[in-house]
């Protein structure tokens, strides 16, 4: 009987544990391009004379694998304190898609060439909120089976928990749904 309680109980801690969500940690981080001939890299830019990591200034820059000494392109990067992100095979776009749902502020940034060139906020998708996976302290809007990628040099598509897939056309920066619903 007491094995079983302690069995319960470990369950549940550790099912309370999973639900927990991780805290941020603004880390330097790399993304590789699906072709694997493209690297991002978001470092620390300036500390700012400051210890906390989320007052400090990061920068992006993309290289060619295998030539990381000087950039192909680099700009200021707004660090939300995850890492992650997605890098187009021709190096030219990096975009961020947040893990948590917000209707404001942005929750996806597109980088062009050295330049944030567009920002959707959570309401822009018009996803069926009650499809939004609740975590202790967030809403999750990603799909369970895909994540969101670049297809090719045209757009950015974004597979949402609710079933819809949205694209974001690379250059006139429209977001459509492509299915679903």
């Amino acid at each position: 009987m007491k094995t079983r309680l302690v069995l319960a109980i470990v369950f549940l801690w550790s099912a309370g544990w999973a639900a927990a969500d991780t805290p941020p940690t603004w880390d330097e981080f790399n993304v590789t391009s699906a072709n694997k001939k493209f690297v991002a890299k978001v470092t620390v830019k300036d500390k700012m004379g400051k210890t906390e990591r989320y007052n400090w200034s990061f920068a992006l820059s993309v290289y060619k694998t295998g030539d990381e000494a000087t950039p192909i392109w680099t700009c200021p990067f707004g660090h939300s304190g995850e890492p992650g992100g997605f890098l187009s095979d021709d190096g030219k776009h990096f975009a961020i898609v947040g893990f948590w749902y917000y209707d404001e502020p942005a929750t996806t940034h597109i980088y062009r060439e050295g330049k944030l060139i567009k920002s959707f906020a959570g309401k822009e998708f018009s996803l069926d909120k009650t499809k939004l996976r609740k975590t202790a302290s967030h809403q999750l809007w990603w799909s369970d089976s895909e994540q969101p990628k670049f297809d090719g040099d045209k757009a950015l598509v974004i597979p949402t928990i609710d079933g819809q897939v949205f694209r974001i056309d690379l250059q006139s920066l429209d977001l459509k749904p492509q299915r679903g619903k």
